[in-house]
């Protein structure tokens, strides 16, 4: 069926050999030997390493026949992002528009934000090693994608939902990345590019219900503005000098600080794209203090100007709707409670009012 969508599909075998024609495509106990296979109480999963000159969104959609049968049979297709046959979303960043905000720029900027941050201590050594022997990955960092997922939740019989960017990578990377994500929270360096929340399964606590409150209060506020005169270099490289990244705050933490939901890079050379929603004060902000900053801390001619972007009609966020959560409280669950407790404290009485008007 998806050799009918594009004809120069093929497939590769565990040993290597091409797959081009449905005729030599392996049936039966056959099949198992040439793919790689996973079963769980839950699913079966087979991974195929496909070279096709359409994206599997592409296949489908173009495919009704396709589309029926994987609809009929509970089948789902999907690229792997990570190269594992298990992957997890391991949450959502809140404060991120997930329509109008590039994941690739996103995912240069967290990448940036790893390199500049992520101290070699002997517990993330440790997690790196035993992320690489449970599934192998080239360079410093597992392999990760974001994703848009929407994420509902009936808590106190009210329903809550947002439309999000979400992080998703391996199962056997998981637990290395969600000390990087939350302990980035914690310690606030993660913050400036959107709130990570570490969502756990049936998830239905008042964290997360304030959480889903006020990504969609920022959705629905929110404005930007176009930041110039700072290097990618310079952006997450300390403000004192000598500018290196081995100390903090760099000059991203100080724009974060001026009242900006994210900054992330843009595609064009040394212009960045601050989110707020409060957008004059915070140009402002980068216009006056920032700019004082740069001109007494720098002499590569760092100098930051806000302007103001086109602008669009952005499509209003589906409103938030409320679960008890019946797991014990784990440490990296408290530890994440704390990088959230600025939002808990503003939110939390606004977010009732709003369910209860849902």
């Amino acid at each position: 069926m998806m050799n009918s969508t594009d004809d120069t599909l093929v497939f590769k075998t565990l040993d290597g050999s091409m797959i081009t024609s449905t005729e030599d495509f392996p049936k039966g106990a056959d099949y198992a030997t040439h793919f790689q296979t996973k079963e769980t109480k839950n699913q079966f999963v087979i991974a195929h390493t496909v070279y096709s000159k359409k994206t599997i969104a592409d296949i489908k959609r173009l495919n009704p026949t396709l589309l029926d049968y994987l609809n009929t049979n509970n089948v789902f297709i999907d690229v792997s992002a990570s190269g594992s046959l298990m992957e997890i979303m391991l949450g959502p960043l809140f404060g991120v528009h997930p329509d109008n905000t590039s994941k690739k720029r996103i995912k240069h900027d967290l990448t940036s934000l790893l390199m500049t941050h992520t101290r070699l201590s002997n517990k993330v050594s440790s997690l790196c090693e035993d992320a690489k022997q449970r599934l192998p990955f080239d360079g410093s960092f597992p392999p990760f994608q974001l994703r848009t997922r929407r994420i509902q939740r009936i808590i106190e019989e009210v329903e809550y939902s947002a439309k999000t960017t979400v992080f998703v990578c391996a199962v056997e990377h998981r637990a290395y990345w969600e000390h990087l994500l939350v302990g980035g929270m914690t310690d606030n360096w993660l913050t400036s590019i959107g709130r990570f929340y570490l969502l756990r399964r049936e998830d239905k606590t008042e964290a997360l219900r304030t959480a889903l409150c006020w990504h969609n209060k920022m959705l629905s506020t929110m404005k930007a503005t176009f930041i110039s005169g700072i290097s990618t270099l310079m952006m997450d490289s300390s403000v004192k000098p000598p500018h290196n990244n081995k100390e903090s705050p760099t000059l991203r933490q100080h724009l974060h600080k001026g009242g900006f939901i994210t900054i992330i890079s843009s595609n064009e050379t040394n212009k960045w794209i601050g989110i707020s929603a409060d957008i004059e004060p915070a140009k402002h902000y980068v216009n006056t203090q920032i700019r004082d900053l740069c001109t007494a801390a720098y002499d590569d001619g760092t100098a930051p100007v806000a302007t103001d972007t086109p602008t669009k009609s952005p499509r209003p966020p589906r409103a938030s709707y409320q679960t008890n959560d019946s797991e014990n409280s784990t440490p990296i669950f408290e530890h994440q409670s704390k990088s959230w407790a600025d939002i808990t404290r503003a939110e939390s009485d606004n977010c009732k009012t709003l369910a209860s008007r849902g």
